[in-house]
């Protein structure tokens, strides 16, 4: 039996859908279909969530076997389907980068406020009024965009 009707088998014992199917594992119905007809295989993450889900085991589905089936469960328990939280440490990890970051950029953007007041004066010195304030207020709308690029690159 190969994966793809091993999932189909799987699936249909359990009494799902593929949309059912696809909203448990948080993936589109398209790509459970895609699973069974054998023209692609679903990553490590969702591989895994198949087997808890189906109560089977990873090699079970990966390998192209004539042994037993395994029986799967008519009524799937939720909790076999629960995503675990990420441990916190690593979310602290991210959470102090980003702010060391934010204070650098913060000193930084101090440090280039300064400077646009000479390159402001610099340019008053050899445009018109008019044409400075336009120049002025595309370097700081350009500054601006990628001080906020930057920051939700950190998010």
């Amino acid at each position: 039996m190969t994966f793809s009707e091993k999932i189909l088998s799987c699936r249909k014992k359990a009494g799902l859908s593929q949309e059912a199917l696809a909203e448990r594992l948080g993936v589109s119905r398209q790509a459970i279909s895609r699973w069974e007809m054998g023209n692609t295989i679903p990553d490590a993450e969702n591989l895994l969530q198949l087997s808890q889900l189906f109560g089977v085991s990873v090699d079970y589905l990966l390998h192209d076997e004539q042994g037993q089936e395994p029986s799967v469960p008519s009524t799937l328990n939720p909790s076999s389907y629960a995503m675990s939280p990420a441990p916190p440490a690593a979310g602290r990890g991210l959470l102090l980068f980003a702010v060391v970051t934010a204070i650098l950029f913060a000193i930084l953007s101090l440090i280039l406020s300064l400077r646009n007041r000479r390159i402001a004066a610099a340019l008053h010195r050899k445009y018109s009024a008019a044409y400075a304030a336009t120049l002025i207020g595309l370097w700081k709308y350009i500054t601006g965009t990628v001080a906020l690029l930057f920051f939700l690159m950190l998010i």
